[in-house]
């Protein structure tokens, strides 16, 4: 390998950032150079080192007898990993010097199953006074630390190319050439030391030959340590194509760098067939995924993986010739329920895409493909992050750019319309939700899409939020005719939409009180998507609603089971999938208070809340899980907590009443603070709780009025009836409890007694003084 050449600021940067934070991690593509720069960081600074391969390191337990081997010549023994990251961090703050510890090549043990552990020994080793981290990978990090810094290492600049070409190569003198040699290495360390190291073998015009149409099977040729081969899976792919399409799409072989429009150009436009070639190709996969070939779609994905990935993080150098095929997968394939949603690393890569479009739209001056991409980044939040807040906001600015082209009716203005309304009924937004995916629904009849997917999606979607929302009768015909039609297109039962639908089966009849169908159809949907490989999500919802019916019979173990098994998918999903954690943690809560086990269920419930909230601050559903948490804590005797959690609750009150009028989560917590206040003998409190109280009574009883529906405001009543007589048993206890009462009701009858005998007396000292006058 050739000497550190170039990289100046780049180096400047980086001491800076060693000296600002306690862990840098170095990130960027294959060849790029990582590994070289944190050498010449490390020789630079002067300070003692230790350096970490870790490749084909995936596992804590390796990463840790690596670091031990920085201090003895014998394995150490120990099982438990951090007894062992205990004894390393001993070893190195007793070293009595600053130093820095280099994990290099870090990614295998980062995409591992130990990489939650493996933040952690950096994290450990960090908190030492002495120490500095330094990380090199090709992928993120599993989270984010405020403490840890993100350097970004770019490709090279065309002058520091060219020093290191020559570097390589000092007797080759034609300008034109070297530079011909640097253009086509596009900035990558690697490929110019490699492409280097075969002038003399090769005479320089062969080089420049077998770069332009063999790049990477050159420099990825097995003739190279596997160490030294550029990326063997754009080789890989190369290999796998015909020899006659593998002619026409060798130029498709190239290194990623930093183009613009008139670089692309001089190469054949090689960046533009790539992305439009691929955007076909990933259409083609996803279309796949909605048929009984899903199983085989998976499979795609997992073979050009990498060139999908590729595609999304080429946006950047996006020109006018790719500009609308981007815009096209923003808009329809890179959503929420894109199959290529299967890491957290292919998620933050996709609100990176959802960005860099957003920025290109307002650059090309295209408000109608801003909504376009504005929608596809809302479902993404809603489907994937779970942050509804979030997305209705991108939803509400594409909706007020639509509203300004009302003219234009098409299917961009449907998907708006299902994906907007689909995050408000998730919100329990439901009147609002209806009404705009009615909206959605008659714009899709109009251009004819009874059977496409995003009409099923629409019809779906207005069916599990009509049976949500007690219109069954409305609800139970478009579930059953998204059944029939979804059977016709796909030809079998065993595929993850049907296994959905099956759950939204469940729904219909659990909210017709049919617990027993309800159950059947729950179990059913589980089983599909288990068996079809569903997205993680699906998967997780079916599970809760399992446990949820497991509950109704009493079998806690087994649903507690299940909703241990969600959360172990869960881990390699950090901070993602928010909603979905709020109702497993909900789930958890009312199965821990059904097994006795309040200190358990508080800490669920508690997560539950901090989820949701997370998820949607304004869901009408939180101050129902508060309640329920609340009555938890007074079983447990803590009422003034019981009491702050309430009042927090009940700040939602005027914003509930917006959303969902009918809402009697309300009254469910005046009920609660009542007899927490009972509990603390707070009189005064309990009164202001029971008018409050028996306020959202009398609204509840005048919202039903108006909507004649007589048998509820029936029930209100009753209810208001009975709290009232809670409220005034509560007051005639305390009143006989109290000494202080009893004390001075004890006054008040010796006072009157005293007066009626004293009244007594004077009217007979009356009457006899009057007889002696006589």
């Amino acid at each position: 390998m050739a000497s550190f050449v170039g990289r100046l600021s780049e180096i400047r940067e980086l001491r800076e950032n060693v000296q600002q934070h306690e862990i840098v991690v170095i990130r960027g593509f294959k060849g790029v150079g990582k590994s070289s720069i944190a050498r010449e960081l490390c020789r630079q600074i002067q300070q003692p080192y230790y350096w970490n391969d870790l490749r084909n390191i995936n596992t804590a337990d390796g990463v840790l007898q690596h670091l031990l081997s920085n201090f003895t010549q014998e394995a150490a023994v120990l099982e438990d990993k951090r007894a062992l990251l205990t004894i390393v961090c001993e070893n190195i703050a007793s070293q009595g010097c600053d130093l820095v510890v280099i994990f290099d090549n870090a990614e295998d043990v980062i995409k591992g199953e130990d990489s939650a552990f493996f933040v952690d020994i950096i994290l450990s080793l960090s908190h030492l006074i002495n120490t500095n981290i330094l990380v090199t990978t090709n992928v993120m990090l599993p989270f984010h630390q405020d403490k840890i810094c993100d350097f970004i290492l770019k490709e090279l600049c065309f002058k520091d190319s060219y020093d290191l070409l020559k570097s390589v190569c000092p007797t080759l003198k034609d300008t034109d050439k070297i530079s011909a040699i640097v253009n086509l290495c596009e900035g990558i360390p690697l490929a110019l030391v490699l492409a280097g190291g075969e002038i003399g073998f090769l005479n320089v015009d062969e080089v420049i030959y077998l770069l332009s149409h063999r790049r990477l099977k050159v420099l990825s040729s097995d003739c190279y340590s596997k160490d030294e081969q550029l990326e063997p899976v754009y080789k890989g792919f190369l290999d796998r194509l015909p020899t006659v399409l593998e002619d026409k799409l060798a130029v498709l072989n190239y290194i990623p760098g930093t183009f613009n429009k008139e670089e692309a150009i001089s190469v054949l436009g090689v960046r533009a067939r790539f992305c439009k070639t691929f955007a076909v190709i990933l259409k083609q996969i996803e279309k796949k995924t909605e048929t009984k070939d899903y199983a085989e779609a998976l499979s795609r994905v997992s073979v050009e993986y990498q060139n999908f990935r590729k595609l999304f993080t080429d946006v950047i150098h996006c020109t006018e010739d790719t500009y609308h095929v981007f815009i096209d997968l923003a808009a329809t394939s890179f959503t929420g329920e894109s199959i290529l949603f299967t890491t957290m690393a292919n998620y933050d890569m996709g609100i990176h895409f959802y960005k860099v479009c957003l920025r290109k739209t307002v650059e090309y001056k295209e408000e109608l493909d801003e909504a376009k991409v504005l929608t596809g980044y809302g479902k993404v939040l809603t489907n994937i992050k779970g942050d509804y807040v979030r997305a209705e906001e991108r939803f509400q600015r594409a909706m007020d750019i639509r509203r300004r082209h009302s003219k234009k009716r098409d299917y961009f203005m449907a998907l708006l319309c299902q994906s907007y309304g689909w995050n408000l009924g998730c919100q329990g937004k439901f009147v609002q939700a209806s009404r705009i995916l009615e909206e959605a629904y008659e714009l899709e009849r109009e251009l004819k899409m009874h059977y496409e997917k995003l009409m099923l999606q629409t019809m779906q979607s207005l069916a599990i939020f009509y049976n949500m929302s007690g219109r069954t009768d409305k609800g139970e015909q478009l579930q059953k005719e998204v059944l029939k039609r979804r059977l016709h297109i796909i030809g079998t039962e065993n595929h993850p939409i049907i296994g959905s639908i099956m759950n939204n089966m469940g729904i219909l009849y659990e909210k017709k009180e049919d617990f027993a169908k309800a159950a059947y159809y729950y179990r059913k949907g589980l089983e599909i998507k288990e068996n079809t490989n569903a997205p993680i999500k699906a998967i997780l919802v079916s599970e809760n609603n399992v446990a949820r019916s497991l509950l109704e019979v009493n079998q806690y173990e087994e649903a507690i089971g299940l909703l241990r098994n969600s959360f172990e998918r869960l881990k390699d999903f950090p901070d993602l999938f928010l909603d979905a954690r709020s109702v497993l943690w909900e789930t958890m809560g009312k199965a821990l208070l059904k097994m006795n086990n309040p200190p358990e269920a508080s800490v669920a419930l508690r997560n539950a809340i901090a989820f949701r909230t997370r998820s949607s601050a304004s869901d009408h559903t939180i101050l129902g899980l508060v309640c329920i948490y609340a009555q938890n804590l007074l079983a447990m005797s803590q009422y003034e907590k019981a009491v702050t959690e309430l009042l927090k609750g009940l700040r939602m009150r005027n914003s509930i009443i917006k959303i969902v009028p009918t809402n009697s989560s309300i009254t469910l917590a005046y009920e609660k603070l009542l007899e927490a206040y009972f509990a603390l003998e707070r009189k005064e409190d309990m009164k202001s709780a029971f008018e409050a109280g028996k306020d959202e009574f009398l609204r509840l009883m005048k919202v039903y009025e108006d909507l004649k529906d007589f048998n509820k405001r029936e029930e209100v009543l009753s209810h208001f009836k009975r709290f009232e007589q809670r409220y005034l048993e509560m007051i005639k206890h305390l009143q006989i409890h109290d000494p202080h009462e009893c004390s001075h009701n004890d006054n008040l009858e010796y006072i009157f007694v005293v007066g009626c005998k004293l009244i007594c007396v004077a009217i007979l000292l009356f009457y006899i003084n009057r007889q002696m006058r006589k």
